[in-house]
């Protein structure tokens, strides 16, 4: 779930990116 929306401990840069 935090991997698709991109907002997580796991993927913080995605959000960023």
């Amino acid at each position: 779930q935090s991997k698709s929306s991109g907002g997580g401990a796991l993927t913080p840069y995605k959000k960023k990116a």
